[in-house]
């Protein structure tokens, strides 16, 4: 206790007290969860990275991510704010210079602003060394075999496609998502055909095959699909990181998106690299090559996503078009087979399905 602490009164320094054990807690938690020491983590000197120990990712610890990110861009030389893996409660934050964080941090730490509804916010300088912040890499070049088409469909095909949607019958739910399945089934456990009793119907409706139509005029090179599911996300949901089997189906994977836009993380098999990529609202995105065979593609479970730029969005229900083909023979025949299921079995547990 410093000598301007004795002049408080009790009810002030009751509330200082219980200040300094929350403060002592979340630098506690920030440690544990990152491996290191809080002396090893934090720097008493000045760096361009802040991390804020007590407001983490979506809405915990009542103060949204988003708005987080409205309020320190606001500030000269806000670069970035990175939210901690799997829900953890605080934020690392990165500035152009020493002096725009320090800016931040006389601004908002241990002090009470309006900007979060009087709430102070525990935030220290972290070493440049332990910052986790790397080189952002967000170009679908960095995805070999990647391609990517922006706008695919217009706006008023998007709402058409929607409305059309809407009039499907039995949606069925499984793994946090409402799906149904043309052509063929998807079975979620194996990443494999699945059982016909799962097929919605083995014809495409109308405007299912309208959608394969324009993708096999456009991108010729294709393969033709037999196999559609359809998957209604509701907002916060993702999916788990995987490829699709290899012997199951061809050479691409064809991904539309409607309604909301995600951020979409490829991971390569063989060096661990992780790049996020947006994929927009009325997007299409097809893994060939490398990134069919050899790279993870999944969603991370969060209502807000964040982009190598700073910009921060909230998703919306999801929907979303995965098109196949499925391979007659069952045998791949690709250029990875230290990935592939001719080498290797690898099948995941997923949830029971439910009727919706």
């Amino acid at each position: 206790m410093t000598n301007s602490d004795r002049s408080l009164s009790k009810n002030e320094l009751k509330k200082l007290v219980k200040l300094e054990r929350k403060q002592a807690y979340s630098y506690g938690v920030v440690a544990k969860l990152e491996g290191r020491e809080v002396s090893e983590l934090f720097s008493a000197e000045g760096t361009p990275f802040l991390c804020i120990a007590n407001a983490g990712s979506g809405a915990m610890g009542s103060i949204p991510f988003n708005h987080l990110c409205q309020v320190l861009a606001s500030f000269e030389g806000y670069l970035e704010a990175k939210q901690s893996a799997y829900g953890r409660p605080y934020t690392f934050v990165k500035f152009t210079s020493v002096d725009c964080a320090r800016a931040v941090k006389e601004k908002f730490h241990l002090k009470s602003t309006e900007h979060f509804e009087g709430r102070a916010l525990f935030i220290e300088y972290v070493e440049s060394a332990k910052s986790p912040f790397k080189e952002a890499k967000a170009s679908q070049d960095s995805v070999p075999g990647l391609i990517f088409l922006e706008e695919f469909l217009t706006v008023g095909e998007e709402e058409q496609l929607l409305s059309e949607l809407d009039s499907l019958p039995e949606w069925k739910y499984v793994n946090k998502r409402y799906v149904q399945h043309f052509g063929h089934a998807f079975d979620y456990k194996t990443k494999h055909v699945g059982d016909s009793s799962m097929t919605s119907s083995v014809n495409f409706p109308v405007f299912i095959q309208r959608i394969l139509d324009r993708i096999a005029a456009e991108l010729p090179q294709l393969p033709i699909c037999n196999q559609v599911t359809v998957s209604k996300y509701p907002c916060g949901s993702g999916i788990t990181s995987h490829v699709d089997t290899h012997s199951a189906f061809d050479a691409a994977i064809i991904i539309l998106s409607l309604k909301s836009s995600v951020v979409m993380d490829f991971k390569s098999l063989k060096t661990k690299e992780i790049v996020s990529i947006e994929l927009p609202r009325r997007s299409l995105a097809i893994t060939t090559q490398e990134s069919r065979y050899s790279w993870e593609h999944g969603i991370k479970e969060r209502k807000t996503d964040l982009l190598p730029n700073g910009r921060v969005f909230e998703r919306d229900e999801r929907v979303s078009f995965t098109c196949r083909r499925i391979l007659p023979d069952a045998i791949c025949h690709c250029d990875w087979p230290q990935y592939c299921d001719r080498h290797v079995s690898t099948i995941a547990v997923e949830s029971p399905v439910k009727q919706a």
